[in-house]
């Protein structure tokens, strides 16, 4: 049996799920903050803040954030739950609305397929030439970075960078805008309509979002050679 101690991010409830996941499984699993934490095996988190100090105790980081099986999962639960913040934030339906998503990354790929397929009209602004031709094959059209054109009902931002400046913000003075990316964000500029969101997963699908970590953990014992 191993003995896992993992660490609460802000989204608490994901990881309320994850530690009943942990305990259905056979490990014993409880929750301990990184600074204090000294008998355990594994150390569960998104991102460890002293990487050297854990392994020093005989403690193994597991962190999830940066591994591609999460980011790709994650990316699917967030693009599945920013369509609801959307429907919550306007009076629009999606459907036959002009959305612009900014990026084309783990959470933008599926969020345009959702998109696409309850009919809106979608734009991907990204500054890869590539990524603007990839969005062109899935059926969206494509801009650059910074945005040349408004008229947009709603706004996808998923880059952590800052896109959305004033200059940007101008040319969409109407728009819902829901930010993805995570903390700092991407918009910086005044924004009439702006919806923070980040760490979708955790609040809206706490479940499926512990599943994700769950499934990644188990996929690191394996490659650890630990079961």
């Amino acid at each position: 049996m191993k003995r896992i101690k993992a660490v609460l991010s802000p989204a608490g409830a994901r990881h309320d799920r994850l530690l009943d996941l942990l305990r259905e499984d056979g490990f014993s699993a409880y929750v301990e903050d990184e600074e204090s934490v000294t008998h355990a095996d594994y150390f569960i988190a998104p991102r460890v803040k002293s990487r050297e100090k854990l392994p020093a105790r005989g403690i193994t980081p597991f962190e999830y954030a940066d591994r591609e099986d999460f980011k790709k999962e994650n990316g699917r639960l967030t693009a599945e739950a920013a369509l609801t913040v959307a429907r919550n934030a306007s009076e629009l339906a999606l459907c036959g609305s002009d959305v612009l998503v900014c990026g084309y990354g783990c959470i933008a790929k599926p969020l345009v397929r959702d998109l696409l397929a309850l009919g809106a009209r979608v734009t991907v602004a990204a500054r890869s030439e590539l990524a603007r031709k990839d969005a062109e094959s899935a059926g969206a059209f494509s801009d650059g970075i910074p945005i040349t054109r408004g008229g947009y009902d709603f706004v996808f931002n998923t880059v952590p960078a800052p896109v959305l400046d004033d200059g940007a913000l101008s040319l969409l003075p109407d728009a819902v805008v829901i930010d993805l990316a995570s903390l700092p964000g991407g918009v910086t500029g005044e924004c009439k309509k702006l919806c923070p969101a980040q760490g979708l997963p955790g609040k809206y699908m706490p479940v499926s979002a512990a599943r994700v970590i769950f499934n990644c953990f188990k996929a690191f014992l394996k490659e650890e050679g630990a079961i």
